[in-house]
């Protein structure tokens, strides 16, 4: 290479010698060794990074459990048992199973976390667009009764943009009954839970 970090053994250099330069050599290659250009660097470490996330994002728990917790089953055996305790004790056992009941209802972990994104989503998905509001001169025809470039390239814009919105407001209502066990948990609806699981 150039900055002569990479070259050949000098003529006539021993064994040893040999070793030595190979040994001080560094771990990882730089791209011109491969007669490559210092930049390609950028894309090999992004990359890496992408697998680093993917085999993050794999590892992670995609549901929820359910459980009795610990303590509310040992209440129970002290309770039958017949252990006493004061109405202070009491009273932060049922607040405690109060929580414990609210926190229940309905989904959480992943899903409650999905959810919230779909209801936030719904709530900013516009009216699909109305050509009928736009400025006349937008679709004006001319003389031989083709409209001008402008409005051709936006009919196929507006167009392309309502599909959109439908598939949107068809997807998210779809989305939200198959985390509740409604309908099947495709795989386009797999994707989408895990876009907006992780933010992607």
């Amino acid at each position: 290479t150039d900055d002569g970090v990479y070259r050949a053994p000098h003529k006539g250099s021993s064994f040893a010698e040999s070793m030595s330069y190979l040994k001080q050599l560094p771990r990882e290659e730089i791209p011109e060794v491969f007669g490559l250009h210092s930049n390609s660097s950028i894309s090999f470490q992004a990359a890496e990074s992408r697998n680093v996330l993917e085999s993050i994002i794999t590892m992670q728990p995609h549901a929820a459990g359910g459980g009795r917790d610990e303590e509310e089953e040992e209440d129970e055996e002290n309770e039958e048992e017949g252990g006493e305790e004061d109405e202070e004790e009491k009273k932060q056992k049922e607040e405690k199973k109060e929580k414990s009941k609210a926190a229940s209802q309905g989904p959480t972990g992943p899903d409650a976390i999905v959810l919230d994104v779909v209801h936030d989503i719904q709530t900013q998905i516009p009216a699909q667009l109305d050509r009928s509001r736009a400025h006349p001169s937008v679709f004006a025809r001319a003389a031989g009764g083709a409209i001008n470039s402008l409005g051709v390239v936006l009919s196929q814009e507006v167009d392309a943009f309502n599909r959109l919105l439908g598939v949107i407001t068809r997807s998210l209502p779809d989305l939200e009954k198959a985390i509740h066990g409604l309908v099947v948990m495709n795989e386009r609806l797999e994707g989408m839970y895990q876009s907006f699981l992780f933010q992607r």
